[in-house]
């Protein structure tokens, strides 16, 4: 009886797991998928042979569970080519940012923030940049504000290096900033001061504004809706369970 109790107990330990799991939504994919329906002019290694596809609004991102909006847009990363790896960010810019609305109460939001990159930049060398701020602002189903945070951090790394990044974590997350463990919200915003980056060339120097993009949105439903597939696997298992509480009893009147 011991045994079968503690296989119902892994198997409610699991199921709620996965029902709680973290979600993760790619920008950078979605932006390709509406990018790719009007790709942009041909391109050669010297620079695009034409104007480059206009900006997306935020807003067209969004899907059955998040509606995004504001002034943000989705951007090319590089635009001298075109495919996944390349496109694209949601371009918060220097002093911008966008509001994500939930179809039911989350309790962990977060953002994944990255340095979008200067035209000509293989020109330029870094001098330093300084500190970038993000903040969040979240509301509940009514529209209340329930709380806000912020967190300001510097820069790691070569400037649009591979190992360029911002310094703070976010739930295991690399270069992010969220809040967790709220009691439920529905609505947040993102803002982000991108501050200033100092750069200096062939013979001259000067500072500009550092411009934030992002890529991925994490996410956690305060008591989250399985989806059909997760509702499939609970049946099996009480079905499991239930023949192996059968099963047991009819070994226990035999051996009567």
């Amino acid at each position: 009886m011991k045994r079968l109790a503690m296989v119902a107990l892994l198997f409610f330990l699991g199921f709620f797991g996965i029902a709680h799991a973290e979600n993760v939504y790619d920008m950078k994919y979605q932006g390709y998928l509406l990018k790719a329906q009007f790709p942009p002019p041909n391109v050669d290694e010297t620079g695009p042979s034409g104007p480059i596809t206009e900006p997306i609004p935020v807003a067209q991102i969004s899907n059955d569970n998040l509606t995004f909006s504001g002034d943000a847009h989705v951007m090319l990363d590089n635009p001298y080519t075109f495919n996944p790896s390349t496109c694209c960010s949601v371009n918060l810019g220097n002093q911008g940012g966008f509001t994500v609305t939930f179809d039911q109460p989350v309790n962990s939001v977060g953002l994944s923030i990255s340095a979008l990159p200067y035209s000509y930049i293989d020109v330029i060398e870094d001098i330093g940049s300084t500190n970038s701020t993000v903040s969040a602002v979240y509301k509940n189903s009514e529209g209340a504000i329930v709380g806000q945070s912020s967190v300001t951090a510097s820069w790691l790394g070569v400037l649009y290096d591979d190992n360029w990044q911002w310094n703070n974590t976010f739930n295991g997350h690399e270069s992010a900033f969220g809040v967790s463990n709220v009691e439920g919200f529905s609505e947040i915003t993102f803002m982000v001061d991108g501050g200033y980056g100092g750069f200096s060339g062939k013979g001259f120097s000067f500072s500009a504004p550092l411009s934030l993009g992002s890529t991925e949105l994490y996410y956690s439903y305060l008591n989250p809706v399985p989806e059909p597939e997760t509702y499939a696997m609970l049946l099996s298992g009480l079905g499991l369970l239930a023949f192996l509480a059968k099963r047991r009893k009819k070994i226990g009147f035999t051996a009567a």
